[in-house]
């Protein structure tokens, strides 16, 4: 969920309005009331700062660290490059609870001039993509053509990286526990040929015995009845290419942005959609960047 801002004109509030079952402070507005309830109720994370710090430290832990090292361990032909931050979390505009992260998972031995070859595509902000190294991620023996070769190669990667995902062994913390659930494939279309891979888990929030010292206060929240919190974990395969390689598929204006400019661009195996490249075997894919920035974590 994000943060929405909207125009609010002639609010009007009874006289009688409580807050949190608290009367309303006389030297607050109506408007500013108002706007401190949606702060306090849907903005803020309903969880301690102390608890958010651990399901995030848990969270990039798995993605950074374990999944990566399984994947090489499971299939020695396939890095991953780095890991990208993207998204509503690690943008500020995660609201209620620390429930959803996104990540672009990059693959080194498609990251590199040689690997791929990028064409201008038939709509803006898609590119055409081949593969230069047939027949490396398969051994069916069957010619397909470089666009589907390119296609192939994310494919199997995300088949290794959902089963490194299901490794993933429970992580106990200070305020908590991370448990595995189930992996899914989740975009459009909703088949194995997505584009997104969903690592769900559950977060089991610790509770506190009888004469037990509380490690911490907890907020008052609308969800005191249930402590377990359901977390998805969207990981997004893509190659990443220097951004002077797109001179010739993105608009000028994109050219000089220079957060394009400093990271690069991500391609990634959704399709353009468009009736023309729906007829296609290999449509276009398309191309993404984040505005992210890696954050240091530590607890």
């Amino acid at each position: 969920m994000r943060v929405l801002y909207w125009p609010i004109y002639n609010l009007k509030f009874p006289l009688s309005l409580r807050v949190q079952g608290n009367p309303v402070r006389t030297d607050m507005s109506s408007l500013d009331v108002y706007i401190q309830n949606v702060h306090d109720h849907q903005c803020i994370f309903q969880i301690p700062k102390n608890e958010v710090r651990e399901i995030e430290h848990f969270v990039i832990h798995i993605v950074k660290r374990f999944i990566p090292t399984t994947i090489k361990a499971l299939n020695p032909n396939f890095t991953v490059l780095e890991v990208v931050n993207a998204g509503s979390y690690f943008e500020h505009t995660k609201v209620k609870n620390p429930d959803e992260f996104d990540f672009m998972v990059v693959v080194r031995e498609l990251s590199t001039p040689v690997s791929v070859q990028i064409q201008k595509g038939c709509t803006p902000g898609y590119a055409n993509v081949k593969l230069r190294q047939r027949g490396r991620w398969h051994s069916s023996g069957i010619e397909y053509t470089p666009e589907k070769e390119f296609e192939i190669s994310i494919l199997s990667f995300n088949a290794f990286l959902r089963q490194a995902v299901s490794l993933v062994p429970v992580q106990k913390g200070r305020y908590g526990t991370l448990i595995y659930q189930d992996v899914a494939v989740r975009g459009k279309p909703y088949s194995v040929f997505s584009h997104v891979q969903t690592a769900n888990f559950i977060w089991k929030r610790k509770m506190c015995q009888t004469g037990e010292e509380m490690l911490y206060q907890r907020s008052d929240t609308t969800n005191t009845n249930n402590e377990n919190l359901k977390i998805c974990v969207d990981m997004m395969t893509c190659c990443h290419l220097p951004v002077d390689i797109f001179s010739d598929i993105l608009p000028i204006s994109s050219l000089s942005n220079p957060s394009l400019i400093k990271h690069g661009c991500h391609v990634v195996l959704k399709p353009c959609n468009t009736p023309s490249c729906n007829d296609k075997e290999t449509p276009c894919r398309l191309i993404s960047y984040t505005k992210s920035k890696s954050r240091k974590w530590q607890i």
